[in-house]
């Protein structure tokens, strides 16, 4: 197996993980007056493991970026590239979330297409901004000769 297609497994293996490893935010109901509250830890703590915690996954995740594209994921259409995807990757889970949650096989299946295209969109937009530009040659192209001027009009 390529070591980009390696990675790509990985990358993917671990972002299914981590969100599948991911327990549902609770919502707590408002204290009601009259009512004991339950304990709670210190936000204050909470928000800087959580901070932290992100900051790993964004690290980590940046690394894999950088092993599997090279340059291409520092450059800012590479950026770009990377933004637009996770936004259409976003908006494609949504509703696949939605149609299972509506029991929409059909709908299901159509959107898991539609995630599979935008990968290998991506795939060639990054694999294209990967390759080299065409190396310059110490000679310089010809140039075509200029148009030959038009005979003038009889009206």
């Amino acid at each position: 197996m390529p070591r980009r297609a390696l990675l790509l497994v990985l990358c993917l293996a671990g972002a299914v993980s981590s969100v599948a490893a991911a327990p549902p935010a609770a919502h707590d109901p408002p204290a009601q007056p009259g009512k004991p509250q339950a304990q709670q830890k210190p936000q204050a703590q909470g928000k800087a493991e959580g901070e932290a915690a992100r900051l790993a996954r964004r690290d980590r995740h940046r690394a894999l970026l950088a092993a599997l594209w090279g340059s291409a994921s520092a450059q800012p259409a590479g950026l770009a590239e990377f933004r637009l995807h996770a936004w259409r990757m976003a908006r494609l889970r949504r509703m696949e979330r939605l149609a299972t949650e509506l029991a929409r096989p059909a709908l299901v299946e159509r959107i898991g297409s539609l995630l599979a295209e935008e990968e290998a969109r991506h795939l060639k937009h990054m694999k294209r901004l990967e390759a080299p530009a065409a190396p310059a040659s110490a000679e310089p192209s010809p140039k075509k000769p200029p148009a030959p001027p038009r005979p003038p009009r009889n009206d």
